[in-house]
């Protein structure tokens, strides 16, 4: 059977994280109606329920922030590489921000 999209797009995140290469069998995707500070989208329950009852994998769950993280850590916290030095904040420097505040 082939894989369903999970996105509804050409490319979706599953494909995307294959395509790259992503080492990790946990990975966190945000979902939260239709942009930052948006209320939570009301239909996402009765699709994770629907999806897990039609696939074994991916395995989705609704958790917070942390829990994904945490579980990433937990299992690959030896692997997961470490960088360091400046990156600069998206919303300081946007290209979609206002050009009288840039």
């Amino acid at each position: 059977m082939e894989r369903p999209r999970d996105d509804g797009t050409d490319r979706g995140v599953l494909d995307h994280l294959e395509d790259v290469r992503y080492p990790y069998d946990v990975t966190y995707i945000r979902w939260s109606g239709l942009g930052d500070n948006a209320e939570p989208e009301p239909t996402i329950s009765d699709f994770v329920k629907d999806w897990t009852a039609q696939y074994a994998w991916p395995r989705l769950v609704i958790s917070d922030q942390r829990t994904p993280f945490a579980e990433l850590e937990r299992r690959y916290a030896d692997r997961i590489p470490a960088r360091s030095g400046d990156w600069t904040p998206y919303w300081r420097t946007a290209p979609g921000r206002p050009r009288a505040r840039r």
